[in-house]
């Protein structure tokens, strides 16, 4: 019989949620994902209802089950203890986090500390395209962040690419403005799946206590949500002034892949995405928004962003920003999974944001409807992206079609400028 270490306290296992770092759809009904806990504790975990979505004390009555896809829990005590060199570290419980698709824990420590572990989702997920390095892209972005900016996002403390086809778990050259280099702090595994505990791939990142924007956002008084939105705005700003010589997925930039042009990475991740609609044959205007695509390229509409700017396509969304409800501090900012160097302007936040997020941004207004058709691009890609997932991990039928009408509402709007579709 499996039993785990004498100086380890088994609890029982139960799930919270932690924001949402999803596929554009701002709200918090997304379905949760596969239940898992601890197999060789009593198995517990209880799910929180989406009126429930804290980061932290929103838990409910626990219901045995025994599921098959969580690591051991003795092997997340080994990653605890190597993590904080401390061969004396106890864990005192896990607790599975909801609202996303990949499997994520909260580890507690006996003395307090706490730790996130995320790892690849249950090998019954399919992935799209733009999601299958996504544990990667988070390990390296918030490194980057973190060490150019005080953008208050998780501190990655290991990440191992281990058994991940295609994954790198090398240091990379970052930039800032020219150029901005620096040797990686970020302790990364060799590679080797003997030195890794869980045998699979996982990112270990500190934990950041605060409650979801979108979960609070009601109970806020005016002043203090404008001071939050402002707050937001600053750091969305903090973050594109961080540059780099080429453009398209961070991930592919980081490692000197980038596109010479935004018109190249653009159409590459709306080709992207439609391929993955093909590939679950979903039912989409695929002549339309492939020419609409090239029309407004051939205009000259993505020509105007010249600087490869660092873009977290879902940071500054409800779900992702973590806020102190007594203070109204902004105290985390999630989604780093998904991010590319471009247009700031391609972030799913700037779809319907209040004027004070412009106006912390730096701009005291959003632009005038109409006169970016570029928002209009990057509204048409969101609403693919939307449709699309769907079909890979479905969600209510709502969500659908309110993602269809989204897609039609942006081919209209772009078949309604007159210098791009004459």
């Amino acid at each position: 019989m499996h039993l785990p270490p004498l100086d380890v306290a088994v609890f029982p296992i139960v799930t919270m949620s932690y924001g949402y770092n999803g596929n554009y759809n701002n709200n918090n009904g997304s379905s949760l994902p596969p239940i898992s806990s601890i197999s060789t504790a009593p198995s517990y975990y209880a799910v929180s209802s989406p009126s429930q979505l804290q980061y932290h004390n929103q838990i409910s009555t626990p219901t045995p089950i025994y599921p098959p896809d969580a690591p051991e829990f003795s092997s997340v005590q080994e990653l605890a203890r190597r993590t904080l060199r401390d061969r004396r570290a106890a864990l005192h419980q896990v607790e599975r986090l909801s609202g996303q698709f990949h499997r994520l824990y909260l580890l507690n420590l006996h003395d307090g500390r706490r730790m996130v572990l995320k790892c690849l989702p249950a090998s019954t997920i399919r992935l799209m395209r733009h999601e299958q390095h996504s544990l990667e892209t988070e390990s390296t972005v918030l490194e980057f962040i973190t060490r150019n900016t005080g953008v208050p996002v998780p501190a990655p403390l290991i990440y191992d690419g281990s058994n991940h086809p295609g994954s790198s778990s090398s240091s990379r050259q970052h930039q800032r403005g020219e150029s901005t280099s620096s040797p990686s702090a970020l302790t990364r595994a060799s590679g080797s799946s003997s030195t890794n505990p869980l045998n699979a791939p996982f990112l270990l990142r500190s934990f950041l206590p605060g409650t979801p924007l979108s979960s609070c956002a009601a109970r806020l008084l005016p002043a203090t949500r404008a001071h939050i939105d402002r707050t937001i705005g600053l750091h969305l700003s903090a973050l594109s002034n961080l540059r780099a010589r080429g453009f398209g997925p961070a991930r592919r930039v980081f490692a000197g892949r980038g596109a010479a042009t935004w018109r190249e990475a653009f159409l590459s991740l709306l080709e992207a995405a439609l391929r993955d609609a093909e590939d679950l044959l979903v039912s989409l205007p695929y002549g339309s928004v492939r020419e609409w695509a090239q029309v407004a390229a051939r205009a000259g509409v993505l020509d105007g962003v010249r600087e490869a700017c660092f873009v977290g396509l879902d940071f500054g969304c409800e779900p992702n920003v973590l806020v102190d409800e007594a203070s109204g501090a902004v105290v985390g900012m999630l989604g780093a999974g998904n991010a590319v160097f471009g247009d700031p302007l391609m972030a799913a936040v700037w779809e319907g944001a209040p004027v004070d997020v412009w106006r912390g941004f730096g701009r005291q207004e959003a632009p005038v409807e109409g006169g970016v058709e570029s928002v209009r691009m990057y509204s048409m890609y969101r609403a693919v992206v939307s449709v699309v997932a769907h079909y890979y991990r479905p969600r209510a039928e709502q969500a659908e079609l309110e993602a269809r009408r989204a897609l039609t509402g942006a081919l209209n709007q772009l078949a309604s400028l007159q210098h791009i579709s004459t």
